[in-house]
């Protein structure tokens, strides 16, 4: 008998703990610092202050962009510096190494010029086009939004831009060449430029060509008063 209360009483004593683990108060989660963040945080996306980012960079008429590019590929081994300048749908690039002139990029009116000539048609494409729409991403019309978990993808009948819920920018654009072919665009390591936060490392690989930009500066001019962005 004193061996069943014993028993009895050490059941009880497991019973009570088991209840005071399972029944402890749950961890609370401070989602201030997320919000704050104006990304994503268990669910949220911030698709209004990714369009009012769209509109503000869209009211610039005309860019210009200075850095370092490195070309891989093709036979080729190229290092050097560029400035290129945008202006609506017009791009303008230079490319020097060690101060000499290397080479320039002219898009204007759908037509392109490139000295030296690649001689790929597809190749001088890239570099006119989609060299362009890889620093000027913004200007993507005709979109529409997917959420897919914790990112959103914002796309139209050729791109794809993967959007960084935090800093509101893309990680990553695919862009379609041909019925068979893509580019893929990567960004990294946001920097602070003034007018807007954006990615200064930008890299692509096409085919047997990778290319690698780091923007180190950029200078807007005018900027357009009347200018509306699509909502998704």
């Amino acid at each position: 008998m004193r061996r069943l209360k014993r028993f009895l009483i050490i059941l009880n004593s497991l019973i009570l703990l088991t209840f005071s683990v399972t029944c402890s108060k749950p961890e609370m989660r401070d989602n201030s610092i997320s919000r704050t963040l104006g990304g994503y945080y268990g669910g949220t996306h911030d698709l209004e202050g990714f369009n009012e980012k769209v509109a503000k960079l869209r009211s610039i008429d005309d860019i210009e962009i200075k850095g370092d590019i490195s070309v891989h590929g093709g036979n080729r081994d190229f290092r050097g510096s560029f400035i290129m300048s945008v202006k609506g749908e017009d791009m303008d690039m230079n490319i020097s190494s060690k101060g000499i002139t290397a080479g320039s990029i002219h898009l204007k009116g759908g037509n392109i010029e490139m000295t030296p000539s690649l001689g790929d048609e597809y190749v001088e494409y890239m570099f006119a086009v989609i060299l362009r729409d890889a620093l000027v991403w913004w200007n993507i019309y005709g979109y529409d939004t997917v959420i897919t978990g914790s990112n959103y993808v914002i796309r139209n009948s050729w791109k794809k831009i993967y959007v960084n819920p935090v800093f509101l920018l893309p990680e990553k654009q695919i862009v379609r060449m041909t019925r068979h072919r893509e580019v893929e665009i990567s960004y990294a390591d946001v920097r602070d430029y003034g007018f807007s936060m954006l990615s200064s490392k930008v890299k692509f690989e096409y085919n047997r060509y990778k290319c690698n930009l780091s923007i180190t500066d950029i200078e807007v001019g005018k900027v357009s008063k009347s200018v509306k962005v699509r909502d998704p």
